[in-house]
């Protein structure tokens, strides 16, 4: 949010089993072809000339998806912030590989 805004970042059990994060700003938001753009490899909004490789976002996507059985979803509106929500299943102590 170069040009300021707020960041709330809050998690509830918002059903059994499932604890829900959500990430949300009031920043300058996203279209839709943004953030399908957003979720591809090698994708990327940075300016020409910074050099990134695009693919902090499909690799946490993968990771939560498929490693831990989760959900990932994203909305936004152009010029009001985006929202992304997060469900992950909750892995009771006696079940964890640690």
């Amino acid at each position: 949010m170069s040009g300021g805004g707020t960041l709330e970042i809050t998690a509830t059990s918002t059903r059994p089993g499932y604890i829900t994060v959500v990430i949300s700003d009031t920043g300058m938001g996203m279209t839709s072809k943004q953030i399908e753009d957003a979720k591809k490899r090698w994708s990327t909004s940075k300016r020409e000339g910074i050099r990134r490789i695009g693919l902090g976002l499909p690799i946490a996507i993968k990771i939560i998806e498929s490693g831990h059985k989760g959900k990932v979803r994203i909305e936004s509106e152009k010029n009001k912030g985006t929202r992304v929500s997060i469900e992950l299943p909750i892995q009771k102590e006696e079940e964890s590989s640690l």
